[in-house]
Parts: structure tokens; sequence; C-alpha cells
């Protein structure tokens, strides 16, 4: 069974923690949990806290807006990663992706990487796992991305470069129907979409 990272569906209650007591407001039911003391309304408060902090995150993965270079690519802004706004095998025809995205093993999609000459470049190539994650939009769903910046993209398997450390047999791919990423078989057929250039960011460099 293929390992995989999986997002939680967590839904957060609005909570007031109080001294001597924790309130907890979920719609229009209220729950009074008296006497908690010491650690446990501490740790429940904190985890209200990082509820918050991830709801904040989510929303501003959703809210991300794309820089349209007019040449069938877009900049992400926060990244500087320059992405082709169709997957491989798609053609760009000014407005929108046409045709039917194309399928590679793993090893036949890192061989695109510097062999394909796009919008006046030619040091495209296969994104690694946290890149190819960064253009998750967790908001919508099959397929899990913007659709504005990048129509008509398959809700599939998409390979990322990056080898699975624990098998020299599999690697990383996302699904973009769920957005969660799994390791498979590198001799599986998924599609692709390349990347180039890129600011040094180090939470994207995936030997950390």
């Amino acid at each position: 069974m293929p390992v995989f990272w999986q997002r939680m569906q967590v839904k957060c209650p609005m909570l007031e923690c109080p001294e001597s007591s924790l309130r907890c407001k979920t719609g229009d039911k209220m729950k009074q949990l008296s006497g908690l003391k010491g650690l446990v309304p501490a740790v429940l408060c904190w985890l209200a806290l990082a509820c918050l902090l991830a709801g904040a995150a989510s929303s501003a993965l959703a809210a991300k807006t794309y820089s349209d270079n007019g040449d069938g690519t877009v900049t992400d802004p926060t990244t500087g990663l320059q992405w082709m706004r169709c997957s491989m095998g798609q053609t760009w025809d000014g407005t929108t992706c046409t045709g039917t995205a194309s399928t590679y093993t793993w090893d036949q999609a890192v061989a695109l990487t510097n062999a394909v000459p796009f919008a006046g470049q030619s040091d495209w190539r296969l994104p690694n796992i946290r890149e190819l994650q960064t253009i998750l939009d967790r908001s919508v769903y099959s397929p899990s991305i913007d659709p504005a910046a990048f129509p008509n993209t398959p809700a599939s398997y998409f390979w990322s470069a990056s080898a699975y450390a624990y098998s020299s047999y599999y690697a990383w791919s996302v699904f973009f129907s769920n957005s969660n990423a799994y390791d498979y078989s590198k001799y599986n057929t998924f599609q692709v979409r390349l990347v180039r250039a890129g600011q040094s960011f180090g939470l994207l460099d995936i030997a950390r």
C-alpha cells in the first residue's frame, strides 16, 4: 500500500478560555466544561489558536494571485516560480488549455528537463514535490488548483521530480483531485506540469 500524506479536515469550534473553565461553542450548541484547571485548558486553548492559524494559512493559500505573463505561463509572486499554464500535451490557445494532457512514466517526465522550449525559454523542468504543492488550491476540489491560472487541469496525478527516500523504485506525486501527495512506482504514467526559475527559498528545497 502506498505511503501518503493526507491533509486533515479539521473544523474548529469557537473557544473562550477563562481561568477555571473552558467554554466551547459550536453552532447553536453550548457546552460548559467546569473545573478544568492547569494543563488541560491551556493545551486546549493552544490547540484553538493553532486551528485559527491553520485556517488563516488556508485562506491565504486560496487567495493567491498569479501574474499572467501573456505567453501561456504564470508567475507565482510568493515563490518566483514560472509555471506553464497547461499540462504537457495540452496547447495554450491564448485563452485556455485545449487538448488532452499526456501521461509519462517518472523517467520520461524527468527527461523533459531542459528539453521543452516554450515561451522563449528552454530551461523548463519537473518541479520537486514542495514546489508542486505550492500551486495547490485547497479551497476547491477536483481539481484542487486555481482554474483561472491553470485552466482545464486534469483532476489526476502529477509527477514531481522528488524520488521516494525509502525505495529507488518510487517517486512522489500530487493528486490534484484531493490535494494529497502520494509515493508511487516510477513505472506509473501520470501527468506533468513544468516549471522554471524561481527564487532560492529554503522551504522549497527538498533536501531540507
